[in-house]
């Protein structure tokens, strides 16, 4: 359920702000509205959060590291700099060492720019062989001038200079050296720039420029011994982040300070002891239709195991829409069965979610969510697949005795008759979830306002109309004769629209009339969205048709393990099976879960949700509080 908030105004006295925003942070109840809030201090701690975030990304992946990268974060400076970390309680230490890292990065950023200099200077003089400047700057101090020059083969032939002595030649141009005992005698042309330092030289400060970059990176690798410091670090700079901004975002006039946000109704009655024990002033309201109010979603233990799956797709409802989690973990439960549809599969899935959750268990102390949806999916998965006799694509396996006598004929995956029975579970799937949506719109919209208790029939309409258009669909996509449309699923569609039509623009203050009028003024959308209606019920298909895919597949990569098998032969042929099989089965149920994200989600969150009229549209309620507290989480 999405608990009631109260809007409340918070007002000290302003000699006591700074006193009361730790009080309110102690509470752990309010949701603050604070708005842009700008001061020396938002601006230091936002920067020193950036700069830590700047060292952490600067770290290689574990799985990257190398072996002097991790001999480095088991060096003693490095666990010295680690312990140092970890009794930072404000994160300043923490700081301290990551602009140390994003300077000496910057540095590595230097360095490689020099490498890279040279690096270019040795590729230019690469045809040249061994330079030396030097020795070519003395020589001229003795009388004797040398120059490199590259020219075209025709200019270098009519080159007058006696002293010009060919180092390379190609098609297009001869590199030489000329040598001349004054400077007027060398040639007229551009001779090639000779560099400060000989190549030799170069390589040296390359060797040095690489040592240099190498020591930084083993510096960059023993981070790894104080990684989580620095993001404690960081957490620590946003608590008091979120403090400053509380604190300067308060409003103050006449040595008094306030501050607004919401609560939870039933932390209400706590706050106000609070308030009265602290002599604040406090205003508690409903939040009016303009305000944007936070959702807080409450669910039994049971219910809020489909909590991931909603921070997975990062969707909140809005405050004033409704919380379909029941539903969605129902019907997200059958879809991801009928989706993965492989017993064999699931039974995989179920291993790997009962060792995750044994090892939670045995680390945390508890079972994650995650976990346990993951036990029920798989679970759903295995009956599902049970009943229709898939085991790994291979129908054999539905044929043994004790796995036949599970099996359900009429929808069984080796059934040639059964497609079109599974197809007509996935539009009674459909067609029940649409008419949960519009019952559930009838009773919230009938107990409501009484401007919009007429509309609630509008909710009506639109069931008589999915509820008709039904039959349609069967006639359509599966067999006219085995389902013929009965007349009066015809006389469903045109009432629900008349319904439609009548009810949909009544409201308090304007007439019946009137109302009827606007309604058949909005003829066009009206009538698109029956359409609308109609394919949303054919596309619960996707169960099916995704379904069949995997066991398509799966079949596919059988037959192909098979024939390998068969026309190799031995113990090479048995090993290249069962390469195929492992290979072509775990492609396979990787793809099948990612279609349950795309298709087993989208049923839940476009079709179902936009009968219901939600447009998921709110923001999460996150309380003003302390979370850490010497380096351990304290929610």
């Amino acid at each position: 359920m999405i608990v009631p908030m109260k809007k409340l105004a918070v007002v000290v006295m302003e000699r006591d702000r700074e006193a009361a925003v730790e009080r309110m942070r102690e509470a752990g109840v309010l949701h603050l509205e604070t708005g842009t809030v700008q001061s020396d201090e938002v601006a230091t701690l936002e920067e020193r959060i950036g700069t830590i975030e700047r060292a952490r990304a600067l770290l290689p992946p574990e799985d990257e590291r190398t072996e002097a990268q991790s001999a480095a974060a088991n060096s003693p400076e490095a666990q010295q700099i680690a312990a140092r970390l970890a009794e930072d309680t404000d994160g300043e230490a923490g700081y301290g060492q990551a602009e140390s890292l994003v300077t000496e990065a910057e540095r590595r950023r230097e360095l490689r720019e020099q490498r890279d200099k040279i690096d270019r200077e040795l590729l230019r003089l690469e045809p040249w062989g061994e330079v030396d400047s030097e020795s070519i700057r003395e020589l001229e101090q003795h009388g004797i001038w040398i120059r490199l020059y590259q020219l075209h083969p025709e200019e270098f032939e009519a080159l007058e200079c006696p002293y010009a002595f060919a180092i390379g030649r190609s098609k297009d141009a001869v590199r030489f050296a000329a040598v001349a005992f004054n400077e007027s005698e060398l040639p007229a042309a551009e001779p090639v720039p000779l560099p400060e330092d000989g190549t030799e030289a170069l390589q040296r400060q390359r060797e040095e420029l690489t040592e240099q970059i190498a020591e930084i990176d083993r510096e960059f690798g023993a981070i790894a011994a104080y990684e989580e410091h620095l993001k404690r670090a960081s957490q620590l700079l946003s608590e008091r982040l979120e403090f400053e901004r509380v604190r300067a975002g308060m409003a103050g006039e006449a040595g008094v300070a306030y501050i607004t946000g919401f609560i939870p109704e039933p932390e209400v009655k706590g706050f106000r002891k609070i308030a009265a024990r602290e002599g604040w002033g406090l205003m508690v309201r409903d939040p009016g239709p303009d305000d944007s109010v936070p959702t807080l979603v409450k669910n039994p233990k049971p219910v809020r195991i489909i909590q991931p799956v909603f921070k997975l797709i990062a969707t909140v409802p809005g405050y004033r829409e409704l919380d379909i989690s029941l539903l969605f973990l129902v019907f997200f439960t059958v879809f991801f069965a009928m989706i993965l549809s492989d017993a064999g599969y699931g039974v995989i899935v179920f291993a790997g979610a009962l060792a995750a959750a044994r090892r939670g268990k045995k680390r945390y102390g508890q079972v994650s969510e995650g976990n346990v949806l993951l036990l029920l999916l798989s679970a759903a998965t295995v009956i599902w697949g049970t009943i229709t006799g898939n085991w790994f694509g291979y129908e054999p396996f539905a044929e043994l005795p004790v796995l036949s006598a599970l099996v359900i004929e009429p929808i069984s995956t080796w059934n040639p008759a059964s497609a079109d029975n599974v197809q007509l579970i996935c539009f009674v799937l459909g067609t029940l979830q649409l008419t949960i949506a519009h019952l559930w719109n009838f009773v919230r919209k009938f107990h409501g306002a009484l401007k919009t208790r007429m509309r609630a029939f509008t909710e009506i309409g639109w069931l008589l109309i999915v509820l008709g258009l039904f039959y349609l669909v069967l006639a359509l996509v599966i067999d006219p004769d085995r389902f013929p449309v009965p007349t009066h699923s015809l006389w469903m569609v045109a009432i629900g629209l008349a319904v439609v039509f009548l009810c949909s623009q009544q409201e308090d203050g304007v007439s019946f009339v009137a109302g009827v009028g606007r309604g058949f003024a909005n003829f066009l959308p009206n009538f698109l969205d029956s359409i609308s209606a109609f394919s949303d019920i054919i596309s619960y298909i996707r169960l099916f048709a995704v379904g069949l895919a995997t066991v398509e597949i799966a079949n596919a990569f059988n037959n192909m393990a098979g024939d390998l098998s068969a026309g190799v032969g031995g113990v090479i042929g048995i090993v290249a099976a069962v390469v195929v099989l492992f290979i072509g089965h775990t492609l396979n149920l990787l793809m099948a879960a990612l279609a349950v994200i795309v298709h087993g989600v989208r049923l839940n969150m476009l079709e179902f949700s936009s009968h219901l009229g939600m447009e998921w549209s709110g923001f999460p309620y996150r309380p003003f509080q302390k979370q850490f507290s010497m380096g351990r989480e304290e929610r």
